[in-house]
């Protein structure tokens, strides 16, 4: 596999990423399988697609999860920031989530990068839904197709302990056109 920057930006096919740049990262490479040893609970997840790439119905903020220490007051609350629908969650249940994307089968590229995430208006569409997770040891990019989008996301929703956390997960998942016959909309209209 030949070095190269991975970027916002990043297609994958059977294993094999090719990326475009914009801002360039040292990259590790792209695999077919997740970092299992890179689960910490702590950072961020990013969930991004723009318009009808992947079937959504309107244009939407990215939903990140933000990790934070288990007594912080904002665990289960959300804040529109410049990330995008920022949602904090505690850090175990950051893990459980990370745990079961590993789960999910698809191509994960690895960099070397922490810190921050990208400011949502930095973000380009690919068609389909982008992953990234930030990571203590590093930051992994992978994406759902767009016929696997429900489905997917619909197996994470263990992951959710907090009644307001999975509800706003499966808020952004109706973006997608995805069934969810138990869902009540009206639960935390206020958000």
């Amino acid at each position: 596999m030949k070095n190269a920057a991975l970027v916002l930006i990043t297609v994958c096919f059977a294993g094999s990423c090719l990326v475009s740049a914009q801002v360039s990262i040292p990259a590790q490479g792209c695999w077919d399988s997740f970092p299992e040893k890179w689960i910490d609970g702590a950072g961020a997840l990013r969930f991004y697609s723009q318009g009808s790439d992947v079937m959504m119905t309107v244009l939407e903020d990215p939903l990140v999860l933000l990790a934070v220490d288990d007594k912080d007051a904002r665990i289960g609350t959300t804040k529109r920031t410049t990330l995008g629908q920022t949602l904090f969650v505690s850090k175990p249940e950051m893990r459980g989530i990370e745990e079961m994307i590993a789960r999910l089968q698809m191509p994960w590229c690895l960099s070397a990068q922490t810190g921050e995430l990208e400011g949502a208006r930095s973000l380009h569409s690919t068609g389909n839904l982008d992953l990234t997770i930030r990571f203590s040891k590093g930051t992994a990019i992978g994406q759902i197709r767009p016929g696997q989008v429900c489905d997917a996301l619909a197996s994470l929703d263990p992951a959710f302990k907090g009644a307001r956390t999975l509800w706003e997960f499966q808020s952004y998942r109706q973006l997608f056109s995805c069934r969810l016959p138990h869902f009540d909309s009206k639960a935390y209209s206020g958000r």
